[in-house]
């Protein structure tokens, strides 16, 4: 394990197979990103499904890298794909819809089909009774009354996923485990931040990765301590930061959203495209300041390095380059500042736009993840918009393709 390289993966709910592709081929050392040679991350940090993947790679203790990534395969083509194994995919049920039955997987299963059904048509009758009594009681207008009345999260039914993560994340494992996560979450009540470690993880339970997961308007917050959760994409899509906080290096930025340019404008669009393409922006234009900020921080370093106070023509000046030298001292005797090499792993094409995020077939998810490796297997720092370190500002510079995803 090297503690000085660090993976982030972003959320992306389906998409998210296209980071276990890049995980296999940077693990396996397919990438020229990793010079040809197979790595062993000593940090991972992750949001949303993105915390998933985190999590499982961070929960095998003695097991070779490569072998969890090939295993995280596996989880994703069998468990969380619609696939014969299953009735249904391995996130999500949408609640009293006769349709599923009609699913292979289903079909093989009609029992447990059967006892779904029923407990679904019980949850959805106590929603109707409780929006019912809300409804008589408001005194709001009957505008408002009428549309508090809708509200998706009635229809869907995350308890596939609680079993995924109960069923697949070692928590034992977790505390074991020499390598560092961090998955982020978003506090619904006060609108900030929730940093989960690794012993966080293990000790408060699945709840802390279901909450990273929970998309508002989808799938209901997650209470912890009497405070809801949301998911971390929120605010904190692409956990850039914590890796560096946790002393990583060389960091490979796994971002699922596709250029935005990309992403087709539908002739008709519905709610669910229009709010993906909102948080893709939003999502973009953050990982992009943040991975200029790391190529700044290079840059300035670089000069630091090579700063000549008795050059200087004047005493202020001999004094800036004397304090910027004794900065890098500071930072390559292990400071708060370091240099970073950042590459950055991205789809090009639109991944199916907003409906994409939920279409969790088992033929469309392989596609993904041999997408994602054939993505990192071809990685161009130059087209990707890495933020390298090195000696001059240039080298340190992130490339055109991270500004035409801002």
């Amino acid at each position: 394990m090297d503690p000085a390289v660090g993976v982030v993966l972003s959320g992306g709910a389906a998409n998210g197979a296209y980071e276990v592709g890049v995980l296999k081929a940077l693990l396996h050392g397919a990438s020229p990103a990793t010079g040809y040679r197979p790595i062993d991350p000593g940090t991972y940090t992750g949001t949303s499904v993105g915390a998933y993947n985190a999590a499982i790679m961070a929960s095998r203790p003695g097991k070779p890298a490569a072998a969890v990534a090939d295993e995280l395969e596996a989880l994703w083509l069998d468990r969380v794909a619609n696939s014969l194994l299953q009735c249904g995919n391995g996130v999500f049920r949408v609640r009293g819809a006769p349709f599923q039955f009609f699913d292979p997987g289903c079909l093989a299963r009609p029992v447990r089909s059967l006892l779904d059904f029923g407990v679904d048509l019980l949850d959805l009758s106590a929603f109707g009774l409780r929006k019912g009594a809300e409804f008589a009681a408001s005194d709001a207008p009957l505008q408002s009354r009428l549309l508090e009345l809708f509200d998706v999260e009635a229809f869907v039914s995350e308890s596939p996923l609680k079993q995924l993560v109960e069923e697949t994340v070692d928590r034992d494992g977790l505390l074991r485990s020499e390598q560092r996560l961090t998955i982020a979450a978003s506090n619904w009540k006060y609108g900030v931040v929730q940093l989960y470690s690794k012993l966080q993880i293990a000790q408060v339970g699945n709840n802390t990765i279901l909450a990273s997961a929970a998309l508002p308007g989808i799938f209901p917050p997650v209470i912890i301590e009497g405070v809801p959760y949301v998911d971390g994409g929120v605010l904190l899509n692409t956990p850039l930061k914590p890796a560096i906080a946790d002393g990583a290096t060389t960091i490979h930025i796994v971002f699922v959203d596709p250029l935005v340019k990309n992403i087709v404008l539908p002739k008709e669009p519905a709610s669910i495209d229009t709010y993906y393409r909102l948080f893709a922006i939003i999502w973009a234009a953050n990982v992009h300041q943040d991975v200029l900020t790391a190529a700044a921080i290079n840059a300035g370093l670089g000069l630091a390095a090579r700063a000549q106070p008795e050059a200087a023509a004047t005493a202020e000046a001999r004094g800036f380059l004397r304090v910027a030298q004794r900065l890098y001292q500071r930072s390559a005797a292990g400071g708060s500042y370091h240099q970073l090499d950042v590459h950055m792993y991205q789809p090009v094409a639109d991944l199916g736009g907003g409906a994409g995020l939920l279409d969790f077939r088992r033929e469309r998810l392989s596609k993904l993840i041999d997408m994602g490796y054939y993505d990192a297997v071809n990685h161009d720092c130059a087209a990707a918009g890495c933020a390298l370190a090195g000696p001059s500002p240039a080298a340190t510079t992130a490339a055109p393709r991270l500004a035409e995803a801002k």
